[in-house]
Order: structure tokens, then C-alpha cells, then sequence
């Protein structure tokens, strides 16, 4: 199960929770996109973690968020 950085110790995704996601899409290229994501951990420290969207996604990223559960 990989781990996030989240202060000095590394977090789990069961101490994450993705509280919002929006998907951002480049004025003249539709392919051009990116999804950002608030996320909060447990403890209370909030960060942002910004992807592409589609094809040029990291694939690690989906991997990390993989367990992280959303909750607005």
C-alpha cells in the first residue's frame, strides 16, 4: 500500500480523505486537462495534488488515490 508524505510521517490512504476534485480543461485543446484534488488527513493537515487528466495521467497517482476515499 504506498504512502503519501503528510508533515514528517508518511500518511496511509486510510488517513486521507479527498475532500474535493476539479477537472480543468485547456481553452483551445480539449486534451489539454487537469484534475487537482483538496485533500485533508486525520489529523487535520490539508494539501492539493495536481494530475493530468486522460491519457498523459500518472499512473502512480491513481494508484496512491486508489483507497483514499472522497467525502465533501
Amino acid at each position: 500500500m504506498p504512502a503519501s508524505v503528510v508533515g514528517p510521517t508518511p500518511a496511509l490512504p486510510r488517513d486521507l480523505v479527498i475532500r474535493e476534485v476539479h477537472r480543468f480543461e485547456g481553452v483551445s485543446d480539449p486534451d489539454d486537462t487537469e484534475v487537482l484534488y483538496a485533500i485533508e488527513s486525520t489529523s487535520g493537515v490539508r494539501g492539493t495534488l495536481a494530475d493530468a487528466f486522460g491519457v498523459y495521467a500518472d499512473p502512480a497517482t491513481g494508484v496512491a488515490l486508489h483507497d483514499v476515499p472522497i467525502r465533501p
